[in-house]
């Protein structure tokens, strides 16, 4: 999901409470979506691609998976997956240059795009499903049409974007599909107008100069009715930004935060260093507050987080290849 609207960004306290791990893939896992609670698409460095059924027991609580599909792309890795909100179709991003498209129901390809002239490290599909965003280290951010019904990608891009000078490793669509906000290895972040093609701003938002790693938007209602852009960094930062490249809020990690995702309440993090963080945005502050951290959710690096629409199901990935379900339980007040 691309944006959290939200009411009430103070968290004081949230429990994750773990359910047992499912070994979808031999290899890292290097992305998970949702398309609904009960829907899980992922994909990983072994060239799968998996969409999972989460079951409820029906005592509650307790989240099991089960494999509905799996395809296989080719032998390069696969980067970056999303899936349809009616799940007719996934799409797939390829270290060997192209964009894969996978009807669920009939169990085929329905697209195999040669989409850059190097590998592609990033997608995502808007929420009507008819436009899809890629990034790839040619440095270059393209927007592809979609058929919704289908799942194809036209062969031509309806844009191309131009102005980052390094590898991209990560893109997003603003809510209302005006911005696109990609990301590189170098730090630098830069939002596009759509309908212009013009840079709004380019920022570097890691003083190192490492890579972005992810990229969400937000929109806060104390501060209008604007989106905002949080991304993460491979030196440890989250930051959120208005779209004057102002900093609203910010938090140093202390380690590689691989992937962030939000759910309308809080800010999750998925670390290098195992663990999954929660952290409140506090604008007025102008900081992202720890309010948890879950040591050791994965058997290594956690690589990649995504949260259902209604903040009850938060499901992640790590390098050792297994997808965790997590129930997540709010309770405000301090």
């Amino acid at each position: 999901a691309g944006v959290r609207d939200s009411h009430e960004w103070d968290v004081y306290r949230l429990v994750l409470s773990e359910n047992e791990p499912f070994k979808a893939h031999r290899d890292p896992i290097t992305c998970v979506a949702l398309a609904s609670p009960a829907t899980v698409c992922s994909c990983s460095r072994d060239a799968t691609l998996k969409v999972l059924q989460l079951e409820v027991s029906p005592e509650g609580g307790e989240v099991g998976m089960m494999t509905r599909r799996s395809f296989t792309s080719s032998d390069p890795p696969l980067s970056a997956c999303a899936i349809s909100h009616d799940t007719k179709f996934a799409v797939a991003t390829s270290w060997d240059n192209y964009v894969y498209s996978f009807s669920i129901p009939n169990a085929c390809v329905v697209s195999k795009l040669p989409a850059h002239d190097d590998g592609v490290s990033d997608l995502h599909l808007d929420d009507s499903a008819t436009r899809l965003v890629t990034g790839a280290w040619d440095a270059t951010v393209k927007v592809w049409g979609v058929s919704p019904a289908t799942g194809a990608i036209d062969p031509s891009p309806l844009l191309e974007l131009y102005d980052h000078e390094n590898s991209v490793q990560a893109v997003r669509f603003d809510p209302d599909g005006h911005h696109v906000a990609a990301g590189a290895d170098d730090g630098t972040l830069i939002v596009w107008e759509c309908s212009s093609e013009v840079a709004l701003f380019s920022t570097l938002v890691s003083p190192a100069g490492r890579a972005v790693t992810s990229i969400r938007w937000a929109r806060l209602p104390r501060l209008g009715p604007a989106a905002s852009v949080l991304c993460s960094t491979e030196d440890g930062f989250v930051r959120l930004l208005d779209l004057r490249a102002r900093q609203l809020a910010a938090v140093q990690a202390g380690c590689a935060v691989r992937c962030v995702e939000l759910d309308g309440r809080a800010v999750y993090g998925a670390c290098e260093d195992g663990s999954i963080r929660v952290w409140a945005v506090e604008a007025e502050a102008g900081e992202l507050r720890e309010v948890t951290r879950r040591r050791a959710a994965h058997e290594g690096a956690v690589t990649t987080v995504a949260a259902s629409a209604g903040g009850r199901v938060l499901v992640s990935g790590g390098d050792d290849g297994c997808i965790r379900a997590w129930n997540v339980d709010f309770v405000a007040g301090r």
